[in-house]
C-alpha cells in the first residue's frame, strides 16, 4: 500500500483560458487532499485528473492519470462557490470510483467530502493546527492560512495567554500553486516576534529561503 500524497486537477493543453483554470482549482483540491493524506492506496500515489478530452486512462509508475471532457465555458459562468464545487465533486467521484480498485478507504472519502462542505469550501485553517507559546508564556502565536481561487495568503496572529486574538497581520501572499510551501515551513519565537520560516519558497523564478514575523506590540506609557 501507498499513501496519497498528492491530487491534480487540471486542464489539458489548448482550452483556454487554461492557466487561469489550473490556478483556480489548487484551492479546493489542497482542501480535499487536507482531509485524506493519511489514506492508502493500492498501486499509486498520485491521482490526476486531466480535463478536456476523452482518451484512456494512464497508469505509470505510481502515478495515475484519468481523462475527462468537461465545459470550461459553463465552468467560468459560475460563482466562486460554484466553481469549487464542480472541482470538489470532480475529484471526490472519481476517488470514489477508484476506491473499491485501489482499497482506499470509501468512509473516509466521505468524511472528508463532506467536511470540505460543512467549511463551506472555503479552505481556511490554523498552521499546524495549533498555537505556539512564547518564551515568556504571556503570548500565543498562530499562523492562519487562507487558499482562495487566485491566492494563498498566511496571516500571522498574536494572542494573550487566554487565547484572545490581539494582533493579525498578513505576512504573505502568493499564487496558489505555490501555497504548498507551508506544508514544510516551520514557526517559532524569537523574543517579541512570533516567525514563520520555509527553506522551499518559489520567489524570482528559484527556490529561497524566506522569513516572516509578527511583533507583539508593548504599551506605551506616558513620562
Amino acid at each position: 500500500m501507498t499513501r496519497i500524497n498528492e491530487l491534480s486537477v487540471h486542464s489539458g493543453f489548448g482550452n483556454k483560458p487554461q492557466k487561469k483554470f489550473n490556478t483556480e482549482t489548487w484551492c479546493t483540491v489542497e482542501m480535499y487532499w487536507m482531509q485524506i493524506r493519511n489514506l492508502t492506496s493500492k498501486n499509486f500515489r498520485k491521482f490526476v485528473i486531466s480535463l478536456g478530452e476523452e482518451r484512456p486512462t494512464e497508469k505509470f509508475g505510481k502515478f495515475y492519470t484519468c481523462y475527462q471532457p468537461f465545459d470550461f465555458e459553463n465552468y467560468f459562468k459560475q460563482d466562486i462557490w460554484h466553481r469549487k464545487k464542480i472541482i470538489l465533486d470532480l475529484i471526490h467521484f472519481k476517488m470514489m470510483e477508484l476506491s473499491e480498485e485501489e482499497e482506499i478507504d470509501s468512509k473516509k472519502l466521505e468524511e472528508a467530502y463532506q467536511t470540505c462542505l460543512d467549511k463551506n469550501l472555503e479552505n481556511t485553517f490554523l498552521f499546524k493546527n495549533k498555537y505556539f507559546r512564547s518564551p515568556d508564556r504571556k503570548h500565543y502565536g498562530g499562523i492562519e492560512c487562507v487558499w482562495e481561487l487566485d491566492s494563498f495568503k498566511a496571516i500571522g496572529l498574536v494572542l494573550d495567554k487566554n487565547k484572545q486574538e490581539i494582533k493579525r497581520q498578513e505576512l504573505l501572499e502568493h499564487l496558489p500553486h505555490f501555497g504548498d510551501f507551508i506544508y514544510g515551513a516551520k514557526c517559532f519565537w524569537e523574543q517579541d516576534k512570533f516567525c514563520l520560516a520555509s527553506n522551499s519558497f518559489f520567489e524570482n523564478d528559484k527556490i529561497v529561503k524566506k522569513k516572516w514575523s509578527i511583533t507583539v506590540d508593548t504599551p506605551k506609557f506616558k513620562t
